[in-house]
């Protein structure tokens, strides 16, 4: 029987990065064992520049492969990110 969907939430807090520090944030997880990996993925969150944003720019990696480029950004946003991970880029094991 197929499925309409399987998701595994990665994280459901707030993460905040701060200028002039490490700005880089590594996350690890889980995927489940039925992860059919010849299959796409989708990957959402959510955006928020806090502050006053002066030509931002960041990305979005997985298993060291950009899903995508964000920015500049300029001023204060909030906005929602959905891609598309390719087929195979995500493994049943920690990634």
């Amino acid at each position: 029987m197929a499925n309409a969907a399987l998701y595994r939430i990665i994280t459901d807090k707030l993460v905040t990065l701060s200028f002039g520090d490490d700005i880089d944030y590594d996350t690890t997880f889980n995927l489940t064992q039925n992860l059919d990996a010849n299959a796409r993925s989708v990957l959402t969150g959510i955006i928020a520049t806090l502050q006053n944003a002066n030509n931002l720019t960041f990305e979005v990696e997985i298993n060291n492969v950009n899903i995508k480029s964000y920015g500049p950004i300029t001023g204060s946003e909030r906005f929602n990110i959905q891609e598309v991970v390719k087929a195979d880029l995500l493994k049943s094991e920690q990634i």
